[in-house]
Order: C-alpha cells, then sequence, then structure tokens
C-alpha cells in the first residue's frame, strides 16, 4: 500500500521590519552609521530571501 505524501506547508518566518528599523535607528542616533548600513542589507537580504525563496 502506497502512503500519500503529506504536503507539507512551509511556514515563512516572519520578519518584524518595524523592530529592524527601529534598530537602525538606534544606530544611527548613537553614531554608528557603518553599522547601520550593513544591517540595512541584512535586512533587504532577509527579505529578498522570504520573497524569492532563495538567498541572495
Amino acid at each position: 500500500m502506497a502512503k500519500k505524501k503529506k504536503s507539507k506547508k512551509e511556514q515563512e518566518p516572519e520578519v518584524d521590519i518595524k523592530q529592524k528599523f527601529e534598530n537602525v535607528k538606534v544606530l544611527v542616533d548613537t553614531n554608528r552609521a557603518k553599522e547601520a548600513i550593513a544591517y540595512i542589507y541584512l535586512i533587504y537580504n532577509d527579505i529578498t530571501t522570504i520573497k524569492f525563496k532563495k538567498p541572495r
């Protein structure tokens, strides 16, 4: 007897964009602009990975 494959619906990890941009504001306010730019790139990378399901 063949068993049916259960279609596993992958749950997409949620990214809290508001919290991440709040972190960017804190970095900019504390004069850590280079770290803020790097953090923005990581946010961009997270969004593209979720949207297109492959890393950039």
